[in-house]
């Protein structure tokens, strides 16, 4: 009981490190380019900042529901929490996608309860599709990283069936 005590801390511990760090650099990275008075190309013909307040979410789909928004992301995020510690199958892969997703909804919650809209500026110059910022980066590759972990666990399970047989 002290040992799963112990290491239970320790992967809290963890993830708030991880949470602390992608909400800190999702921040400052808002906060910077928002400052910024024109478009700058990073890579030309491949990725530009430009800085967008969406009122939506992706791809600006639900624009001007923030209220709607903002509950349907609190109870994201609650829902999510409760599933994932009641989570016996838990891994360094769930625990990495956690961290993640739920690091891009508070960064993108945050936004939309303190301002109203959620700050974006990666473009993809290449695509037409939506400017976006590092919370929904965070949120895409945890839900990469959640696919993964589903993918080993059902392996796994179908491994243990196989070899109850």
């Amino acid at each position: 009981m002290k040992e799963y005590l112990k290491t239970h801390w320790i992967k809290l511990i963890i993830r708030f490190i991880i949470i602390a760090a992608i909400l800190t650099f999702d921040m400052i990275t808002k906060v910077y380019f928002a400052q910024k008075t024109h478009d700058a190309n990073f890579i030309p013909g491949f990725i530009s900042f430009k800085y967008v307040e969406n009122t939506g979410a992706a791809f600006g789909i639900l624009g001007s529901h923030t209220i709607l928004l903002i509950v349907v992301s609190i109870l994201f995020v609650a829902f999510f929490t409760f599933w994932d510690f009641t989570n016996k199958e838990s891994n360094w892969l769930s625990e990495i996608g956690y961290a993640f997703v739920i690091a891009g909804a508070v960064g993108n919650l945050y936004d939309r309860l303190m301002l109203g809209y959620v700050r974006d500026f990666i473009n993809f110059d290449f695509m037409t599709w939506g400017v976006f910022n590092i919370a929904d980066t965070f949120i895409t590759i945890g839900c990469v990283v959640y696919i993964i972990y589903f993918i080993v666990l059902f392996v796994k399970q179908k491994r243990n069936k196989k070899s109850d047989v």
